[in-house]
């Protein structure tokens, strides 16, 4: 789960991503997200979330 909370208008935004999700892992190509943080760890993950298109 991702949690973001806008500090200007006091609302808060919560998204949720299967661990399961099928998504591009830059320099790994197609694998699950969760294998994302297990390539390269907190930084790879967070570089992957911002490649997702929601």
């Amino acid at each position: 789960m991702i949690a973001h909370y806008n500090q200007d208008t006091k609302t808060p935004k919560i998204v949720s991503i299967m661990r399961d999700a099928y998504v591009n892992i830059p320099g790994y190509g197609m694998n699950k997200i969760n294998a994302a943080e297990a390539l390269g760890g907190p930084e790879l993950l967070r570089k992957t979330i911002k490649e997702m298109n929601f």
